[in-house]
Parts: C-alpha cells; sequence; structure tokens
C-alpha cells in the first residue's frame, strides 16, 4: 500500500491520470455536430461547470483532504444518509458509464483489427458486449495485481499514448487536408458560432459534453499520494483543465472539416476522420496503429476510474453502511468494490442486445451517468458552500477568492449549470426516431429514483450487518 508520508504520484502523473480519467476523444464528435459552434458549446460548459467544480474541487480538497473525497465532504455537511446515497449515485454512474467508454474502445480497436469490416463491428452489439466483457474484466486484473504505484504508471502511458497522440495527430493532418485544397465541411461564418440549439431535441448531444468534463474530484481520493502536497494538486488540476479544453476544441472542429454533421458517427467519428484524411495521403497503414493507441488509452481511463469510487466504498464499508468484505484493500485498492463493479458491467454491456442500434444504446447509457453524476454534483457544491459556513476557521493552501462572495459566485454558477443540464437531459435527442419520446424521458427519471430509494434502504438497513456506524 502506499505510504501518505512518502507520496508516490509525482505532480505530471497525477496531471495526467486526471486528463485521462476526465478527458477522452470519445464524445468529441457529438459536439463536433454542431459544427463552429462547438467552440462555443465547450466554453460554456467549461464557464459553467468545468472550471467552477475545478476550483470548488480544489479548495475542498485543500481544506478537507480526509480520505473519502465527495463522500467525506457531503456526509460532513449533511449527514451520512445524504452522503451515502449520493456515494450509491457516484458508484453506479461508473457502472453504466463504463460501457460507454469501453464501446469507444471497441470502435478504435475494430478499425485495428479488421479495417475492412470496422464499420460493420462498430454497429454489432454481439462485438461491442463482448469487448465491453473482456476488457473489463482485464482491467480489474490489471489493477487488482499492479496497485496504486502501476495504475499511475498506466495513467501516465495512457494519457500520452491514447489522448494527446491521436489528438495531435487528428490536427496536425486536418490542417494538411486543408491546405492542400481537400474540401472542409466547416462554415467558418461568425453566426455558425451559435450552435443550432433552438430545438429542444437537438439541446441533448450538447448536454453529454458535460460527461467529458466529468470526474476531476476522483483524483481526490489520492491527494496525500502526491509529491507536493496540496499545492501540487492545485497545478495538477491547472495545468488538466487548460489541456482538456483545447484539445477537445481543435479535435472537434477536425471532425467538422472532414464530414458533414449528419455524417457523423458518434462511437467511431475520430477513427473515421483519421482513417479518411490519412488515406488522402497515402498513409492510411497509420490509422491502424493510432487506433490501437486509442484503445489502450481507453483501458488506462478504465483503470484510473475503478479506484477512485471503489476507495470511497471501502470507506463506507469501514463504517458499517456496506457488508465488512468491501472494506478489504491490497495494495491500496478496493477488490471486493472492483469486482463487484466488473459483474455488473458484463451484466449492463448485454443491454446493447436490447435497443435498436449500437449508437443509441451507447447514447441512453451516457446520458444516465449524466443524470446520476449531476445529482452528486449539486450536492458536493453546495456542501462547499455549507461547510465554509460552519467552519470559517479552516485555512487552507487554496481557496477560492472573493471570500464567501467568491465562493458563493463560483457555486452559484456551476449549480445552474448543473440543473440546466439536469433538465435538458431528459429531453430525448431529436437525432434518434424513437418510437415512443416519452418511454425516454420516464426511463432516466424511474432510473434515478430506483436507485435513490434502494440506497437509502440500503442505508437504513445497516443495522443488519451487526456493525455500528460513525457520523
Amino acid at each position: 500500500m502506499s505510504n501518505p508520508a512518502n507520496p508516490c504520484i509525482s505532480p505530471f502523473s497525477l496531471t495526467m491520470l486526471m486528463v485521462i480519467a476526465i478527458a477522452s476523444l470519445r464524445d468529441v464528435p457529438q459536439i463536433a455536430t454542431y459544427g463552429l459552434g462547438a467552440i462555443t458549446v465547450y466554453i460554456m460548459a467549461g464557464v459553467l461547470f468545468f472550471i467552477p467544480v475545478a476550483m470548488i474541487t480544489a479548495e475542498l480538497v485543500s481544506t478537507w483532504p480526509e480520505a473519502g473525497g465527495s463522500y467525506f465532504w457531503i456526509k460532513k455537511a449533511f449527514g451520512q444518509h445524504v452522503g451515502f446515497v449520493c456515494l450509491i449515485l457516484y458508484w453506479f454512474q461508473n457502472v453504466l458509464w463504463y460501457p460507454v467508454i469501453t464501446t469507444y474502445a471497441a470502435s478504435s480497436f475494430a478499425y485495428f483489427w479488421d479495417p475492412a469490416h470496422a464499420e460493420a463491428l462498430v454497429n454489432s452489439p454481439s462485438y461491442i458486449s463482448c469487448f465491453i466483457i473482456v476488457a473489463q474484466w482485464a482491467q480489474t486484473l490489471m489493477v487488482l495485481l499492479g496497485g496504486l504505484e502501476v495504475m499511475a504508471f498506466i495513467g501516465s502511458f495512457s494519457s500520452i499514448l491514447g489522448f494527446f497522440t491521436p489528438a495531435f495527430v487528428l490536427i496536425i493532418t486536418t490542417m494538411a487536408w486543408i491546405y492542400t485544397g481537400m474540401p472542409s465541411h466547416l462554415s467558418l461564418q461568425l453566426s455558425s458560432l451559435i450552435p443550432p440549439l433552438h430545438q429542444a431535441g437537438s439541446l441533448t448531444f450538447a448536454v453529454t459534453v458535460i460527461l467529458a468534463f466529468m470526474g476531476i474530484e476522483m483524483t481526490c481520493a489520492h491527494v496525500k499520494d502526491v509529491r507536493g502536497g496540496y499545492k501540487g494538486f492545485v497545478l495538477s488540476i491547472a495545468v488538466a483543465c487548460i489541456s482538456i479544453m483545447l484539445v477537445f476544441i481543435l479535435c472537434a472542429l477536425a471532425i467538422a472539416v472532414v464530414f458533414p454533421s449528419n455524417s457523423i458517427v458518434l462511437q467511431s467519428g475520430v477513427v473515421a476522420s483519421l482513417e479518411k484524411i490519412l488515406a488522402h495521403f497515402g498513409l492510411e497503414f497509420l490509422s491502424r496503429y493510432i487506433s490501437l493507441c486509442m484503445t489502450i488509452g481507453v483501458i488506462g481511463s478504465v483503470s484510473a476510474w475503478l479506484t477512485g469510487p471503489s476507495r470511497q466504498m471501502s470507506i463506507a464499508a469501514k463504517e458499517g453502511i456496506l457488508p465488512a468484505v468491501f472494506s478489504y484493500q491490497r495494495h491500496g485498492i478496493a477488490s471486493a468494490v472492483v469486482l463487484l463493479n466488473s459483474t455488473i458491467v458484463s451484466v449492463v454491456a448485454l443491454v446493447f442486445y436490447l435497443q435498436p442500434s449500437v449508437t443509441q444504446t451507447y447514447f441512453t447509457l451516457s446520458d444516465c451517468a449524466v443524470q446520476l453524476y449531476l445529482i452528486v454534483y449539486v450536492a458536493m457544491i453546495s456542501a462547499a458552500v455549507v461547510l465554509r459556513l460552519r467552519h470559517p476557521e479552516k485555512i487552507s493552501a487554496f481557496q477560492i477568492p472573493g471570500g464567501m462572495l467568491g465562493l458563493g459566485t463560483t457555486a452559484a454558477i456551476a449549480l445552474f449549470g448543473c440543473t440546466i443540464t439536469f433538465l435538458v437531459g431528459f429531453i430525448p435527442p431529436s437525432q434518434f426516431a424513437l418510437a415512443s419520446p416519452d418511454h425516454f424521458s420516464f426511463f432516466l427519471a424511474g432510473m434515478i429514483f430506483l436507485i435513490c430509494a434502494l440506497a437509502s434502504a440500503l442505508y437504513l438497513l445497516r443495522r443488519a450487518y451487526g456493525c455500528v456506524t460513525t457520523e
């Protein structure tokens, strides 16, 4: 296990871990459908969500660095019951998110393994489901055997290979594509900066951009493992924010240059763009290896996400809310929780057989994950304000400038962004021909209610485990 007195993660490694945990090119094709408006969508997401949440996270982790992250902060502000319900929401959205990110990996791997039949594989429920199950258990094995230090190495390696490398190649080759006189589908009129969000159904894809920015707080579980302490942690957040925003915008514009908005495939748009551009320059063979790099990048992303939420679940088990088996850790990893994660993900992977298309399943799972995650963020942001009011004596290495006014303003902006995103998330996307759009909204609402009810019931039944809980 890692020793807090001897930190094992450098600020650079944590920055790379943040990048690979938060950022992925998987959602870029969705935002690329807005053309030049992608700039506006990403900036709005950054201003209304990513930047304020990153600042609030930096203050919380500096002021309350105790193990537990968002679970500890919410519990400290609103009590153990609310904290536990939010923890279950946080954990379960991960279970839904794993198949989403691994679908992106499966699409990338298809272009490496069998380019001639990649498009058919990308839309095959059998291929996608099998890939998700195999990849999930491979990641589980690596995390359980390697522990925290190996996970940090995988995060650094994967972010460079699977995120920055494909992004760099896509941006550079798109510039060359334009320079050689190839046609561009990207309108450069100033009016195009306003995304086509006049219809409710067209808003939903824009909302999923929030998922691309979620997860900054996940790395808080490792704050005591970082060299340089809290200052190193805050520096890592700043560098990660700038890098992610810049790469997202440039990659979305690159895809919009190569493909018209109505022909962008959500789960494989990045790979398809690279393949088309490289083929123009007679370098189509390189697209296979870049696809492999992107697959490896996703593997590293899943590895990073397996640890943070699992550690919080183990803390709840130590408090007696969950069975004691979930508190066991090996090499700093909550083994039983990780195994449970992978088991449920294997079941969720079968959902691809129940939807009309892989693309629709991919988006539905993404939207479900966003909705659950947003509830946790609302609680976490509110907790930051409550804790500052209750404990003004707590001085930390980082506080949002402006005192309570500065924190209140930052929190209000973040809460506004979360609320708008949550409400719009219930609107079915106009890009899908749904037999009954109302079923989409009812499904989301029903899932949220069911998970909250089950989490609350589990908390109320905690005494059945024979343990004494601690507030």
